[in-house]
């Protein structure tokens, strides 16, 4: 590695949650691909995550501190900034790889035509136990019709190729705690069309499912405010576009 640009940067946003930043990054540091650099944004952290990562002195970690909680989406952009990799591997620090993830996914961006790879995943609990009997995540029609992605892939499962990433902008900070991943999806979709991305089948990913998800928190209220914003932003870039569905395909 010294001496060489890593071929992939790992991109770890992550708010008070030492006990799982710990195995989330173990499991990086076990893929069987060697060719990667990490960007760990503490995102106004009180745990003490800051001070734990800067005392290990990891290999090949840089860490970055916002001083207020900012969202993932202005930490993944803070990440981007810092990144030299080509690639970009998304990783939310509740999460875990399976060893041999960045080397299949890596093998995907051979075909130049690709822009972003998507593994499949396992569903875990708090304590790593894999959840039998986990429904899938609603189909979203929008997400379909301009990426072929029936079903919205979470973070931890995307590689992309930064030049992209930096292309769209990165992640809208306005949408604050939830849906930016959907949204960036949606305008690579616009952007370069199901055919520049690739679906890894193996389940690569392991997805945890706990208490302290932002997403378990809140009210339908907002979440669903949050669909409307997102639903009819899109409509309308499509019709501008003069692609992609009917409004009637983004309906709920």
């Amino acid at each position: 590695m010294r001496g060489r640009r890593p071929a992939v940067c790992v991109v770890i946003p992550t708010f008070d949650r030492i006990e799982f930043l710990k195995p989330c990054l173990e499991s990086v540091y076990a893929q069987t691909f060697r060719g990667f650099e990490i960007v760990v944004v503490d995102d106004g952290s009180t745990d003490g995550t800051a001070r734990w990562l800067a005392s290990r002195r990891l290999p090949r970690l840089t860490l970055l501190r916002n001083a207020r909680n900012r969202g993932p989406a202005r930490a993944r952009n803070r990440a981007l900034a810092a990144a030299s990799a080509q690639l970009l591997a998304f990783l939310d620090s509740d999460d875990l790889w399976r060893p041999g993830y960045l080397d299949a996914m890596t093998r995907a961006f051979r075909d130049p035509g690709i822009v972003a790879a998507f593994s499949g995943y396992d569903r875990i609990d708090e304590r790593g136990r894999l959840r039998r009997g986990a429904g899938r995540p609603r189909r979203n029609l929008a997400l379909e019709a301009v990426a072929g992605l029936e079903t919205p892939p979470p973070p931890s499962t995307m590689v992309i190729r930064r030049q992209a990433c930096r292309e769209l902008g990165g992640f809208d900070e306005r949408f604050g705690r939830v849906n930016e991943d959907i949204d960036f999806l949606l305008r690579a979709g616009l952007r370069y069309g199901p055919a520049s991305f690739r679906l890894q089948p193996r389940k690569l990913v392991l997805r945890r499912r706990h208490g302290g998800q932002i997403s378990r928190r809140l009210q339908i209220e907002p979440l669903d405010t949050a669909w409307l914003n997102l639903k009819h932003r899109w409509w309308l870039e499509l019709l501008a576009e003069g692609a992609g569905p009917g409004p009637s395909a983004l309906r709920p």
